[in-house]
């Protein structure tokens, strides 16, 4: 057992060491495409190469803007990024251009804005880098003027320096990343008994399972792993035990190690993983008790019969499952950034569009971008949104299919923005194309799989119906041969032994009718329903003649009004819900006062509701919607747990809910609410 919560703690360690690497290289990716963004380089040369005349000027604002809408486009499709910044080293580290997010949307910064960062200390540490490294800061509470910001949110940066043509430093670009998605995507998928704790290289708590310790060093808070725990090995390989120095309490945990070097420092993240030490241990005690109980073949069977029921609701959990995948694969597809003039003519793009479409940037320049796109077509889609953005509008997006210089096609999405001058007059466009090939035949075989789901769990209803109709048959027979076995030895029998047939008998009952329960709710499951407007009334009257032995003998008082509205349903399925609400108001009523139950009904939006009140028990919050699980039992000596199951699936069918309000000791009241006819045929089938 130990060894399986070892395993278990280096899987969580090692997919949660992924999750770093993978999001620290997309970071990497990220501040490498936006350097490599021609305009980075062209405002360089116009700052440094050129004389400073009104004609250079205005090359270098056009420039800015250039670089603007790349950033901003870029920060639009990224929201995991809270900045990004062009800083220059002159004017005490001026920033040239800034994209800020503020309230989820990525803006310009003006220039009157801007401000100097020659104070920052990550300002010196990137000028320090060598070509082509990368800069990595702490993971830390954001601070504006030297102050943390309220309320404090956490952040990252990630940086690389510009150099002039004489290899001088001349800026950088720099990237601030929210880091709370970070985090919480670490603290995600947590097993029962795992904890996550990330440390920064001093064994400061960058996330801790008290939410009070995560960044408390910010604010003077001297803990680390080292002064609050105590370390010792186990006899399982990179699995440690560690003891709060403070409570007392032990932990299994593991531990990984996650490195950023640049020239600079040396950073390092630490991820541990534990389990409470406890936990396991009840773990342990909760397997052994549970292989002493299970000794019998009815409790065999009743097991199989809930893992088969647990496999019916599977479904969701793998739609939900490939629609992650689905996700994930489409934010992680490349995308590709050209540069165009007012007619279309391509002026620059990056390595990504190179790499999508085909072609070297210097074959296409000056071309025009619909006939790269569109070869031998007219390409009316890209010039009506060109013509569209001409005309005055900012942005557009719309997918389609273009080709590669091979001739393939590619499902591509495409983003299309003005270029605007400083005095807002439009100068260029910026398209952004994503390629979204796999996100098509990924959404084919979602669709193929859904049909699949649906097709096994038909197979799967109708074999727990099988199963549940072929027990009966020896249900019987186990029955007969007791009772005249019962019969034969009843002169010899002692009182205990006469109390075991007893037990006997009584057993293949509860069984028989369990089976009863359960071919009911499979036939609700499989079979459709047929609705029409029914007289309520006349339903409730006819289910309280069938019940009048049950009334009678709890002397129960049922009240209704003489009219209650029609409800449209299926007639025999609304008998079997009142049937079942009411045979349970009358089951579990208090010893000390005759039960009475209340019926009536109401109209809520859409839907007529049918109320059943009773005084009875009640039932804890913690347990009302357990109770509509299969056998779920409140008390073990009453029912068979299938009842208020089979009310839950009869309104499925009716594309209708059953709410329930109770505390314990105050009786419980159940809603059933109905979908109007005019409702259902507006929905469609």
């Amino acid at each position: 057992m130990y060894a399986e919560a070892g395993l278990s703690l280096l899987t969580q360690s090692n997919i949660r060491h992924a999750m770093l690497e993978k999001n620290f290289k997309q970071a990497q990716r990220d501040i490498r495409f936006l350097h490599a963004t021609p305009p980075v380089k062209a405002i360089m040369l116009e700052k440094t190469s050129r004389p400073h005349s009104s004609d250079a000027e205005s090359d270098y604002d056009i420039w800015v803007h250039r670089l603007q809408t790349i950033f901003l486009a870029y920060a639009k499709n990224h929201p995991s990024i809270a900045q990004i910044r062009f800083i220059g080293i002159a004017d005490n580290g001026k920033e040239l251009v800034r994209i800020t997010r503020h309230e989820g949307q990525a803006a310009i910064t003006q220039e009157e804005q801007l401000q100097e960062k020659e104070h920052r200390g990550y300002f010196q540490n990137v000028l320090q880098l060598q070509p082509n490294q990368v800069y990595w800061s702490d993971i830390e509470l954001n601070r504006e003027h030297g102050t943390i910001e309220t309320p404090p949110w956490p952040t990252y940066r990630a940086a690389q320096v510009v150099y002039d043509t004489k290899n001088e430093p001349f800026g950088f670009v720099i990237i601030n990343y929210y880091a709370r998605p970070l985090i919480e995507l670490l603290q995600s998928n947590m097993e029962t008994g795992f904890s996550l704790f990330l440390l920064d290289q001093s064994g400061r708590y960058i996330i801790h399972p008290d939410d009070n310790k995560s960044f408390a060093y910010e604010f003077g808070d001297s803990s680390t792993w080292h002064k609050d725990f105590r370390t010792s090995t186990t006899d399982v390989s990179r699995v440690m035990l560690a003891e709060s120095k403070q409570q007392g309490v032990k932990y299994l945990y593991s531990e990984t190690r996650f490195q950023l070097s640049d020239r600079t420092k040396k950073h390092e993240l630490r991820l541990i993983t534990t389990m409470d030490h406890s936990f396991l241990k009840k773990r342990i005690q909760q397997l052994k008790m549970t292989a002493i109980l299970i000794i019998l073949s009815l409790y065999a069977i009743l097991t199989l019969m809930i893992y088969l029921y647990w496999l019916l609701g599977q479904k969701s959990l793998a739609e939900l499952h490939s629609r992650a995948n689905y996700e994930a694969l489409i934010r992680g597809s490349g995308d590709a950034i050209i540069s165009t003039d007012l007619q279309g003519n391509i002026d620059s793009w990056n390595h990504s569009a190179a790499a999508m479409l085909g072609f070297d940037e210097q074959c296409v320049r000056q071309q025009n971008l619909v006939q790269i796109l569109f070869p031998g077509e007219d390409g009316q889609i890209m010039n009506a949104i060109f013509e569209k953005l001409r005309g005055g509008a900012d942005s557009t997006n719309f997918e389609t299919v273009i080709k590669h210089s091979s001739g393939t096609a590619i499902n591509a999405s495409i983003t299309v923005s003005l270029i605007k001058a400083k005095d807002s007059q439009p100068i260029g466009l910026a398209a952004i194309i994503r390629n979204v090939n796999e996100s098509v035949a990924l959404q084919k075989s979602l669709e193929e799989s859904n049909e699949q789901f649906s097709a096994k769990n038909k197979e799967m209803e109708q074999f727990i119906y099988t199963v549940s109709h072929d027990l009966k048959s020896p249900l019987v027979t186990i029955s007969g041969f007791a009772s005249r076995l019962a019969e034969a030895l009843k002169d010899i029998l002692d009182e205990k032994q006469k109390h075991q047939f007893e037990r006997i008998q009584m057993n293949v009952d509860h069984m028989g009718h369990l089976l009863n329960d359960l071919l009911q709710l499979s036939r609700m499951v499989q079979t459709g329903l047929e609705k029409q407007d029914i007289n309520t009334i006349h339903v409730l009257r006819n289910v309280l003649q069938n019940m009048e032995s049950e009334i009678t003998r709890s002397q129960a008082n049922i009240i209704f009004p003489d009219t209650l509205h029609p409800i449209y349903a299926n007639e025999s399925a609304f008998s079997q819900c009142l049937q079942n609400i009411i045979g349970n108001a009358i089951k579990f009523r208090n010893t000390d006062t005759l039960p009475c139950i209340e019926l009536s009904t109401r109209k809520v939006g859409q839907n007529t509701v049918i109320d059943i009140k009773d005084n009875g028990l009640g039932i804890e919050e913690k347990y009302q919607q357990r109770i509509f699980n299969v056998f779920e039992r409140l008390n073990a000596t009453e029912g068979t747990g299938v009842g208020l199951a089979i009310v839950k699936s009869v309104m499925e069918k009716h594309n209708g809910r059953v709410a329930l309000q109770s505390s314990l000791g105050n009786g419980s009241t159940f809603s059933l609410f109905f979908p109007n006819q005019e409702t259902i045929q507006a929905k469609g089938p």
